[in-house]
C-alpha cells in the first residue's frame, strides 16, 4: 500500500514538473513572439520619422534656399541637397565612356 501511495504521489509530482515545463516554454515561446512583433513596429516607426524628417529638411531647405543640408553625425551624410549638385549622370556618362 505505501509503494502504491509513492507510485501514486511521483507520479503526480511527474506530471507537475511536466506542466511546469510545458508552461515555461509556452511563455518563452510567446515571449520570443512579442519581442519579434516590437522589433517589426520598432522598425516601422522609426522608418516612418525618417521619412518625415526626410520630407522636412527637403522642404526647408528649398523653402530656405539652402544649397546643402548636412545630417550632425560623424559620417556627413548629406540630408539635403540642391538639384545644381547632383552630378550622377555626368560620372555615369565618365565611367561608361571609360569602359567602353
Amino acid at each position: 500500500m505505501k509503494i502504491e501511495k509513492f507510485r501514486s504521489n511521483k507520479a503526480i509530482a511527474q506530471q507537475y514538473v511536466d506542466s511546469v515545463k510545458y508552461h515555461k516554454k509556452q511563455l518563452s515561446d510567446y515571449q520570443q513572439s512579442m519581442n519579434a512583433s516590437l522589433k517589426t513596429e520598432e522598425g516601422k516607426l522609426t522608418q516612418s520619422a525618417i521619412e518625415k524628417l526626410n520630407q522636412f529638411l527637403k522642404q526647408y531647405g528649398k523653402e530656405k534656399n539652402y544649397d546643402i543640408i548636412f545630417i550632425a553625425n560623424n559620417t556627413g551624410t548629406i540630408a539635403y541637397a540642391n538639384d545644381k549638385y547632383d552630378i550622377t549622370d555626368e560620372i555615369l556618362k565618365e565611367i561608361n565612356r571609360q569602359y567602353e
